[in-house]
């Protein structure tokens, strides 16, 4: 369940709850959201640092990876350095980050998604309570798009995901690999990501995400060659 926590025993308890609780991972926010002034490149970490230290040091006790919810460089940079697996979203990170997530073995799952949709929706989530003007979010969402890209030639490990619920299009991870191949990532490279990427990010390499046998069945089929033509991904004719 989502929780607070307030000081390095609070973050340990809440995490422990969760592993209590049945959790195969566990989730930290180390800064605001891309629309909001936590957000910022330069915004300090919503949490001190021993206190995700301690958080992911109670998951790594207990055996659980940890996803960091971070896009500020200062908090991209705090939760690599504790020792988190996957950052999510992590928009502007640095040449530091980019060390980091190398000597970490950490994976940068960038959402270039759900910035898009914000993109195509300005009037909508500008303002609010903390919130950035249309013009502070143009900025946020073109350096979100250009993430993947920015992160595949840097040599981040890459894997990917889109931010999206429910409530967006079915086809959002088909919209997420065009997107990584619209910033610059080649298509093997986009399509790697999503799957073999995924799989390790995961730790789940020998069971999913690539075509070998002994793997589980977890196949799509598309008309054409996805490497030659990303929008083949929007065109599922089987799934096993």
């Amino acid at each position: 369940m989502p929780a607070s926590c307030d000081g390095t025993e609070s973050c340990r308890r809440v995490v422990r709850e969760n592993i209590e609780a049945g959790a195969d991972w566990i989730k930290i926010t180390v800064s605001g959201s891309g629309r909001e002034a936590g957000g910022r490149p330069e915004a300090l970490p919503n949490l001190f640092d021993d206190e995700v230290e301690s958080a992911i040091g109670a998951a790594r006790q207990a055996g659980r990876p940890v996803a960091a919810h971070a896009h500020s460089t200062a908090a991209i940079n705090l939760a690599l350095r504790a020792g988190a697996r996957t950052i999510e979203h992590g928009t502007y990170f640095d040449d530091a980050s980019v060390s980091l997530f190398k000597r970490k073995q950490a994976y940068l799952v960038p959402t270039a998604f759900v910035a898009d949709y914000v993109g195509s929706k300005l009037d909508m989530f500008a303002g609010g309570r903390d919130g950035r003007s249309q013009d502070d979010l143009r900025q946020w969402v073109g350096a979100a798009q250009a993430g993947p890209g920015r992160a595949w030639r840097a040599g981040v490990p890459l894997a990917l995901g889109t931010d999206g619920g429910p409530s967006f299009d079915v086809f959002a991870t088909a919209q997420e690999v065009a997107l990584y191949v619209a910033s610059g990532v080649p298509a093997p490279a986009a399509l790697r990501a999503a799957t073999a990427g995924n799989a390790d990010a995961l730790a789940l390499a020998e069971s999913i995400g690539r075509l070998r046998a002994g793997a589980w069945a977890d196949i799509i089929a598309v008309p054409g060659d996805p490497q030659a033509d990303v929008a083949q991904w929007g065109q599922i004719r089987m799934v096993m």
